[in-house]
C-alpha cells in the first residue's frame, strides 16, 4: 500500500512541479484563529495560550529552555513518520515557521497524516538544539543522558498532540530554492531545488548504508553541494539513488555548520532527466 502511494506521489510532483508555489498549503497564522496583534490566541477547551510556531522559537536563547508558560502551537502536518525517514518525528507548521517535534510511537502517519491540523500542547516539554536545529521533545527522564532532549512518550503523545482538523489539501512546498540561497530562514520548511543530481562518485549506492544514518550529496549546476540526510529506519535505505538530474524536495535541517535535507519518502525525488555537466565541479 505504501509503495502504491508513492508512486502515485511521483506524479503528483511532477503536476506540482508546473503549478506556482504561491498556492501555500500550510496554515497561515491568520487561519488559526491567532490575534497577531499580541501574538497569541486562546485555546477555549484548555485555557492555554495558542502562540506562533516562531514566537514558541524565540523561547530558545543557546542553551535547552523548559517550557513552564501554559502556551500551545497549532498548525498543519508538514511531515510524519510515513516512510520512517523522520522516525519519531512529526514536522508542525503554521506559515511564521516549522518545527521537528520528536514524539515516541509507530505510524503515527495514520493519525496525523500529512496536511492535518494538530495542536501541541508544550508546557513541560523543552525546546533543544541538535547540532545547531531547534526541535520540540520531552526533557530526558535520565538526569545523567547525555543528550538535552527525548521523544515525547507514546503514552502521551495523543494528549500532547491533538488532530483538531483532518487534511483538506495537498502539502506543496514554501518554495523552489537554489542552493546558494538557503538560509535560516528555510529551517523545518518544506522546500524544492530543481536541476539537481547526485554526486558521480555515489551513483551506484543505496540512500543509506544498512543500520546507519547516512549523508549523500547533491550538487547543482552551479557545483554547489548539498546533504541529503537518510534516516537508518527509513523504508527505502536499501533503493539505489536516481542516476539522472531533476527535482527533489525535502525538509530543510542544519548539523554543525551545514544545511541538509530530508526527504518524506523517496517518491520526492524525480531525477529522471538527462544528468547534466557541472560548470565548477
Amino acid at each position: 500500500m505504501k509503495r502504491m502511494w508513492k508512486v502515485i506521489s511521483c506524479w503528483m510532483l511532477l503536476i506540482c512541479g508546473m503549478v506556482s508555489c504561491a498556492e501555500k498549503p500550510h496554515l497561515s497564522f491568520e487561519e488559526n484563529g491567532a490575534d497577531t496583534s499580541d501574538g497569541y490566541d486562546t485555546d477555549d477547551e484548555f485555557e492555554v495560550k495558542i502562540v506562533s510556531v516562531d514566537y514558541l522559537k524565540s523561547f530558545y536563547e543557546g542553551v535547552p529552555r523548559l517550557i513552564t508558560e501554559e502556551v500551545a502551537i497549532r498548525g498543519r502536518v508538514i511531515e510524519n513518520d510515513f516512510s520512517g525517514n523522520f522516525h519519531e518525528m512529526l514536522v508542525i507548521g503554521d506559515g511564521t515557521a516549522n518545527i521537528e517535534v520528536r514524539a515516541a510511537g509507530s505510524e503515527m502517519f495514520a493519525d496525523y497524516p500529512r496536511g492535518s491540523v494538530v495542536t501541541a500542547y508544550c508546557q513541560g516539554l523543552i525546546l533543544a538544539a541538535d547540532g545547531g536545529m531547534v526541535r520540540l521533545g520531552a526533557k530526558p527522564q535520565d538526569v545523567n543522558s547525555q543528550y538535552a532532549m527525548e521523544a515525547i512518550a507514546a503514552g502521551d503523545v495523543a494528549w500532547r498532540i491533538r488532530k483538531t482538523e483532518d487534511p483538506i489539501q495537498e502539502v506543496l512546498p514554501d518554495d523552489t530554492l537554489t542552493i546558494s540561497g538557503l538560509s535560516p530562514h528555510w529551517l523545518g520548511r518544506l522546500v524544492g531545488f530543481e536541476e539537481v543530481q547526485f554526486i558521480g562518485e555515489e551513483l551506484g549506492l543505496c540512500w543509506a548504508e544498512k543500520d546507519t544514518d547516512t549523508n549523500r550529496h547533491l550538487v547543482d549546476r552551479q557545483g554547489d553541494t548539498l546533504i541529503v540526510r537518510t534516516s537508518r529506519y527509513a523504508d527505502f535505505v536499501s533503493v539505489l539513488l536516481p542516476t539522472g538530474s531533476g527535482y527533489i524536495e525535502g525538509v530543510v535541517e542544519y548539523f554543525n555548520g551545514t544545511y541538509q535535507l530530508r526527504m518524506g519518502n523517496d517518491a520526492y525525488a524525480v531525477l529522471c532527466a538527462p544528468r547534466f555537466q557541472v560548470a565548477n565541479p
